[in-house]
């Protein structure tokens, strides 16, 4: 009976959360840039990958409108992080470099630090973490390492680096504006730069009464079947 009863949860709360979520944006950058992107600066890396980007300091925003009913908005998006980042170093001349991600105008949902020169060891990144909470190594949680195909002028560190992001944050309005930013403090800004690649946008409408009432009327089922279960013991 456990075991039949953790399926079904299992099962009840992987349909909530996924099976209803509803594809609202998605892009691959292989063609013309939507007009939703208030910048449509393409590049092309040496390994021939096409992206969003680069972009210094310089914030992109994703403006969507006529969302469907939802309360959670899930994101997720390959991020390309180029050249000489020096991750939670304090230097003001090198560092913190931070990556923002998150609803225009409000606190950012990420706020993370990278690493990729080594001149900065022993300062490593926050991410997967928050700045300034966390100190992890280099590259830490990349999904791919150096396969864009960008070189760098400095012995000690450069190069490209992925991190899959994937992010859900509560939202309900019908439109949506997404806020990707960066600040870095290198003084040769074509040292440090980052691209966006492969987004999708989910809309996760809340579960319906009916599958809360299916739910709980399980639920209800095996409390009493537990209760004549110790009784007929008794």
């Amino acid at each position: 009976m456990l075991r039949t009863s953790l399926l079904f949860v299992a099962v009840f709360a992987a349909f909530c959360t996924n099976a209803s979520a509803e594809l609202i944006f998605e892009s691959d950058f292989a063609g013309e840039v939507s007009p939703q992107w208030t910048n449509n600066t393409i590049s092309v890396s040496p390994s021939g990958q096409r992206f969003l980007g680069t972009f210094g300091n310089t914030g992109v925003q994703l403006n969507l409108t006529g969302l469907p009913e939802h309360s959670e908005v899930r994101v997720i998006y390959d991020l390309y992080i180029i050249g000489t980042w020096d991750g939670n170093n304090p230097n003001p001349n090198a560092g913190p470099d931070i990556f923002s991600f998150g609803i225009s105008g409000d606190v950012p949902i990420i706020n993370s630090t990278f690493v990729q020169w080594r001149g900065s060891l022993p300062f490593g990144q926050s991410w997967p973490g928050t700045f300034p909470l966390e100190n992890n190594p280099t590259r830490t949680a990349a999904s791919e390492i150096n396969t864009l195909g960008y070189t760098s002028r400095f012995w000690d560190g450069g190069g490209d680096t992925t991190y899959s992001v994937d992010t859900t944050f509560s939202h309900a309005s019908t439109s949506l504006s997404l806020n990707f930013e960066a600040e870095l403090k290198d003084s040769f800004p074509p040292n440090e730069v980052w691209g966006i690649d492969n987004i999708r946008v989910f809309a996760i409408p809340e579960p319906s009464s009916l599958l809360l009432l299916v739910f709980f009327g399980h639920a209800l089922a095996l409390r009493r079947q537990s209760a004549a279960s110790l009784e007929y013991i008794g």
